[in-house]
């Protein structure tokens, strides 16, 4: 038996509650946010799915606890390859399925929050401007 030392008795790490969550969201349809994963035909690697050591091996700790875990790709699977660190603002700004690219002079970026990082601009103050000539 491997002892990894992140699940003792009434404490568990946060990086093995972060693996918990995935395995949960991904295969058990009573979790608030299964439609969204597992129900939506993400799901866990097999390799991360049995095993824990598996999973810290290929990822490593949690970095800090401003970190989750985002997949790259939004609509591929929990994996080696596919999953990153990365703190709340980096995942929400840049890897959601909803977001549209934005092209400004010739430069396409990711989301329009992308675009107002590289210039500096708020996006509130852009997408009030976008309201007010969409007329919303």
């Amino acid at each position: 038996m491997v002892t990894h030392g992140h699940k003792r008795t009434g404490k568990a790490s946060p990086t093995y509650k972060i693996w918990l969550g995935i395995k949960r969201r991904c295969s058990d349809p009573k979790s608030k946010d299964f439609a969204k994963y597992g129900g939506n035909g993400i799901c866990v690697s097999d390799e991360w799915n049995s095993s824990f050591v598996t999973f810290l091996n290929d990822m490593g700790e949690r970095p800090s606890l401003a970190h989750t875990i985002d997949r790259i790709d939004p609509t591929g699977n929990y994996e080696a390859g596919n999953c990153r660190w990365a703190t709340r603002f980096e995942q929400g700004a840049e890897n959601k399925r909803s977001l549209r690219s934005v092209t400004i002079d010739g430069v396409t970026y990711p989301s329009i929050r992308a675009a107002c990082r590289q210039f500096g601009i708020s996006p509130t103050t852009v997408n009030m401007s976008l309201n007010i000539v969409t007329g919303k």
